[in-house]
């Protein structure tokens, strides 16, 4: 079940809800070395489709993904929320790279072959993914954890879009991460 995937949109609480989730999902995982995996997704395009066929339509669309996301996001520990626009994070506790990289690319190819009617068109939407899977370290690496996963969301969108892309965490401390 999807505790943030509402139909309103309300970032707010969405991200805040996700926030303290998040925070204490790190914690965790730091404490009992279980792997931690974040996902960041963006619906591509988004700010011309908006443009295009208008907010109401955008809403619609946004929850279309949403649905696609719900769809893989299953475990009751797991959570998916609307970041904000048309962004959206998925938690995955206790998920190693693998098994993220399986949802990932399980809910980018659904959200790319789902047909999205406006009027009398079918459109096919595509999303970016950055990944992020993590034993972190240290009880506050949220940030860092956020801040990969970001990174890897753009290179995903610089690489030409609807494809995900993980990073690899730095194992030394001021070193880059590795995007591959």
């Amino acid at each position: 079940m999807i505790k943030s995937l509402n139909t309103r949109f309300d970032d707010s609480s969405n991200r805040g809800h996700f926030d303290r989730t998040f925070s204490s999902a790190v914690v965790k995982a730091y404490r009992f070395s279980q792997p931690l995996s974040l996902l960041l997704l963006d619906i591509d395009h988004f700010k011309k489709f908006n443009d295009t066929h208008g907010h109401l339509v955008g809403d619609d669309c946004l929850q279309m993904v949403a649905n696609c996301i719900r769809d893989y996001v299953t475990r009751p520990q797991d959570l998916a929320a609307r970041y904000g626009g048309e962004e959206f994070v998925v938690l995955l506790p206790d998920t190693p790279k693998e098994g993220a990289l399986r949802v990932a690319e399980k809910i980018r190819s659904r959200i790319e072959e789902t047909g999205f009617r406006v009027s009398d068109e079918v459109l096919h939407l595509t999303v970016s993914i950055g990944l992020c899977a993590v034993c972190p370290s240290q009880a506050d690496a949220t940030k860092d954890i956020f801040s990969w996963a970001d990174g890897a969301l753009y290179e995903a969108k610089g690489r030409g879009r609807n494809q995900v892309v993980v990073c690899e965490p730095p194992s030394v401390q001021g070193a880059e991460p590795v995007m591959t």
